[in-house]
Order: structure tokens, then sequence, then C-alpha cells
């Protein structure tokens, strides 16, 4: 398998405090990589830099072999290339969702890749029936319980049908029978051959999905 998603010798900070220093790993296409380390220790940060939301200080990041930098995300035609292949599911699914119904929050994606109304209309349903959540079509997303909104969260992601998941701690939110969909949804996806990297301290995750786990 190739390397898709690389970071070499990587740093970044917040208010002249690094997070990353000097951090170096690759995850290869149709892996499946867990990120485990204490809070405040840069996985957020580096699901971020994978996503092109944020942008390191030294270092490189490499997808597919091409340096990701803040000159290339400003490029339209790129942007929207990067964002179809890299979904991001949130740690807090109240910052990623933002529309008046479940099934604009679903449409939105597509819609900003110019999809045509009646492909769009066909990947929400799916999306809505795959994941079991038809019934919440009109329903706002912030009327939702946590565990609904984790569903439309992932929900809005696999409408892109991105090549890579990226997970911010996934299992926030969620009770038991929550995180035993989630597992369950997640080994699909890895089944699917999709690339998977995932922040988590759930040790049922780690044992269940991963390839490799990279500590910060």
């Amino acid at each position: 398998m190739k390397i898709l998603i690389e970071f070499k010798n990587l740093s970044f900070g917040y208010s002249e405090k690094n997070v990353l220093n000097d951090f170096s790993f690759s995850v290869q296409a149709g892996e499946t990589a867990i990120f485990s380390g204490d809070n405040g220790s840069g996985k957020s940060t580096a699901l971020k830099i994978i996503n092109g939301l944020i942008f390191p200080a030294s270092g490189k990041y490499l997808f597919n072999n091409e340096e990701i930098t803040e000159k290339k995300m400003r490029d339209v035609k790129f942007s929207k290339s990067l964002h179809q292949k890299i979904g991001f599911v949130f740690q807090n699914p109240d910052v990623q969702l933002f529309t008046s119904t479940v099934f604009d929050e679903l449409a939105f994606a597509p819609r900003q890749m110019n999809f045509s109304e009646e492909e769009i209309f066909q990947r929400v349903s799916d999306a809505l029936k795959f994941l079991e959540i038809e019934h919440l079509r009109e329903r706002t997303p912030y009327s939702l319980s946590g565990g609904e909104k984790r569903r439309v969260a992932v929900a809005s992601v696999l409408t892109m049908n991105p090549t890579v998941w990226t997970l911010d701690e996934p299992e926030t939110f969620l009770d038991s029978k929550g995180r035993a969909w989630l597992l369950e949804f997640l080994q699909a996806l890895k089944a699917a051959g999709k690339t998977l990297i995932i922040s988590s301290h759930d040790k049922i995750f780690q044992k269940s999905l991963a390839d490799k786990i990279i500590t910060f």
C-alpha cells in the first residue's frame, strides 16, 4: 500500500505555545490509525491540519505525495478537490451542524460541490436511510439529542463518500448503544477500504479498529 498521509517534522503552536513539535507519522491508503494521547497533546490540531483548516508553522503535510499549503488551499478548485477526498467529523457536533433542517445539513457539502439537485437528493436520501435517521429529515439539528446529532454529523460526511474519514473523539455524547453502533459503522468503512484516522481514548475502538496507534 502507498503512503496517503504524511507529516514530516511538522510543528504547530497556539499563541507561541507549540502543541506539535517536529512531529512525523504516516498513514497508508486503506489503513486505520488511532491518535492516542492526553487532552491538549495535539490530536485535534493534527486532524485540522489533515483537513486543510490550519497549517504548520514548519515541516510538511503531504496528501497523496503532494504538499498541502495555505496558498494551495486558497485555490477554490484545489480546496474542493481535497475536501471531496477527506471528511471530518468534529468532536462536538454542535460545531459541525448549522443549517435549519437535517436534510439541508446533509445537502450542504454536495451543494458546495455543485452536484445536481437530483444527485444531492439521492445522496441525502441514501445517507438518511443507511444511518436510520429518515425520521429526522425535517428536524432542526439543534433540537436533536446528542446521539442523534452525532449520527447527523456522520451522515453529512457520508453524503460526500470521502476516501479518508477523520474523526475527533467520535464516541463523545454517545451511550453504550450509540458506541456499539458507531463501532459497527466504522468497521464497515474499514471493510470497504476507506482510510480512517480517529482520535479516541476508547480502548475498544483501539483494539477493534487500529492497524496502528500514533501516540502524541
